[in-house]
């Protein structure tokens, strides 16, 4: 899930069609907002990451043992939340999609220790049931508080092709972007040894430079701290050659124009027009986030 800004700007675009109302649509964002930030300290820890959005990672301040406890507490909140409605069915919506986001992470973290990567299907696979957890959750909940008719309200289509555009969105600014380097570090995925979808195409389109890939990725096993700065600008020089880049950027662009058509499908469904999600997906566009091209350009301090 994205900032809390968007996800906030996404329950009330949802609500557009839910009609769920406000006093408990107040508790489904407390819900998401709570999860989330839990599922921020403990990826952070999995990842070994240093910062979140510009400021150091919370267990490199606090430490580890302290920020699983935190991240755990804001689980036993989220129940105290759910139980307090009264509402059965949000708590069957709580535990299934839990259980789906923790499945999908371990297959993250299996194919990260293990130097496996993933094919694109099963990537894509792991983002529906990963990334879409929390948004399928949101969506599942607020159909539960909204009146009879937002039962039928089905919309499973929308909330799989805008968790792949959140989930490869992020995956491509994290190695493009200049602006997101500085909220979480120049290029972190590298950092982490995270099979991302830029690196899965260069692994299975262009097998000449898999074996570097994976030799400078296999240097990272057990280790901690940044990769260095010089195996960086290789991968990103592979990734180019490749055409990784421009693969990535073309994905998007077809699922932003994918979840447009969907949006108005579903518009015509319901009979009700929704500025908001199509603002929303304005907002999130990349499509003047073009692949960089040339030299790769190191930040300073990085």
């Amino acid at each position: 899930m994205p900032s809390k800004g968007v996800r906030s700007s996404l329950i009330d675009a949802m609500n557009q069609w839910c009609q769920v109302p406000s006093t408990q649509l107040a508790v489904v964002k407390r819900v998401i907002d709570l999860l989330h930030n839990s599922s921020l300290i403990l990826d952070d820890i999995q990842d070994d990451s240093p910062m979140r959005r510009g400021k150091t990672a919370t267990h490199l301040i606090f430490g580890e043992a302290q920020s699983i406890n935190s991240a755990t507490f804001l689980y036993v909140r989220v129940v105290q939340e759910i139980h307090a409605t009264g509402n059965a069915a949000l708590m069957k919506v709580l535990l299934e999609e839990l259980d789906d986001l923790h499945v999908e992470q371990s297959w993250d973290l299996y194919w990260k220790y293990n130097l496996k990567w993933p094919t694109e299907d099963e990537y894509f696979s792991m983002i529906d049931l990963k990334t879409g957890g929390l948004f399928r959750m949101l969506v599942r909940m607020m159909q539960a508080l909204g009146p009879g008719s937002s039962t039928d309200f089905v919309c499973d289509a929308l909330v799989s092709m805008v968790s792949r555009f959140f989930q490869v969105r992020d995956d491509y600014l994290n190695l493009n972007s200049r602006e997101y380097g500085n909220q979480k570090g120049w290029c972190e995925d590298l950092d982490e040894g995270k099979f991302s979808y830029l690196i899965i195409h260069c692994l299975e389109n262009s097998p000449k430079y898999r074996d570097r890939i994976m030799g400078l990725f296999r240097q990272r096993t057990g280790c901690s701290g940044p990769m260095p700065t010089v195996g960086k600008v290789q991968i990103i020089e592979y990734l180019q050659e490749a055409g990784s880049f421009d693969a990535c950027w073309e994905l998007l662009n077809k699922l932003e124009d994918e979840i447009e058509g969907e949006i108005r499908r579903l518009e015509a469904v319901t009979g009700e027009e929704n500025p908001q999600m199509h603002l929303l997906l304005k907002l999130l566009s990349v499509k003047n986030e073009k692949p960089n091209k040339g030299a790769v350009i190191v930040p300073l301090g990085a």
